[in-house]
């Protein structure tokens, strides 16, 4: 009796040929790196850079507020316009001067939002103040320390220049407001069109203080541009707002 069957060696070494083969077919890879073996490395897409997430939340912070004051001087110019109408009004009196009552609440609750705002700022602010000062405390060279907290006194003064301009936008709304306020409440009680005509020189006060706010604000997001661009990663597209047309 032979020692080997034959036909049966060769389905055998047939079969193990085929799982050797099927074995060392290409498969993708699960890691990347110099091809020897030395370990899996992730993407550089995938690998996150603390500096820049907390730059970027504070960077939304700034142009979210660029939009707000982009918002309230859009609606000042709406007011302005509904107070023309009245004060330029032939006829009937009363739609006009509703419609410029209800652009007063809207330039208020534009006025809300910038607070809002601004207080969402600040909180992104501090949270990448306070985020890069940790990390400094990290870094053991004194030259690198010593570059890294000249830089964040630079930012620190970025966001007292905003708040600063901020601020001057704010008490130019406060005028204005008062300004608005008064003229409405005038004309409520006398609409007609010896009220109206009375109210010339209030109604001239009221749109010089429209004038006045909407170059504080003008001042306020040319601030926030700038602050904005210099926290944008070098090499990356600016995206946001920050730099769109008033």
């Amino acid at each position: 009796m032979p020692l080997f069957n034959s036909s049966r060696t060769v389905v055998v070494v047939a079969g193990a040929v085929a799982a050797f083969a099927a074995g060392c077919g290409n498969k993708p890879s699960a890691t990347t790196g110099d091809g020897l073996g030395s370990g899996t490395r992730p993407a550089a897409a995938a690998v996150q850079i603390p500096g820049v997430d907390r730059t970027q939340a504070a960077r939304e912070g700034v142009t979210s507020l660029r939009d707000a004051l982009a918002a309230q001087k859009a609606q000042v110019d709406r007011t302005s316009a509904t107070l023309m109408e009245v004060m330029q009004g032939q006829g009937e009196l009363v739609p006009s001067f509703q419609k410029y009552t209800l652009s007063i609440a809207d330039a208020k609750a534009a006025r809300d939002r910038v607070q809002q705002q601004v207080e969402a700022m600040r909180a992104r602010a501090r949270d990448y103040i306070t985020g890069w000062e940790v990390e400094v405390y990290g870094v053991d060279d004194p030259e690198l320390r010593r570059q890294a907290e000249t830089r964040r006194n630079a930012v620190r003064a970025n966001y007292s220049r905003i708040n600063e301009t901020v601020k001057a936008s704010g008490a130019a709304y406060a005028q204005y407001e008062t300004a608005a306020s008064d003229l409405q409440r005038f004309l409520a009680n006398d609409l007609t069109k010896s009220g109206v005509t009375a109210a010339a020189t209030a109604a001239q006060k009221a749109t010089q203080a429209g004038v006045e706010l909407k170059a504080r604000i003008d001042a306020a997001t040319t601030e926030l541009d700038r602050v904005a661009g210099e926290m944008t990663p070098a090499g990356t597209a600016t995206g946001g707002s920050a730099g769109t047309g008033r």
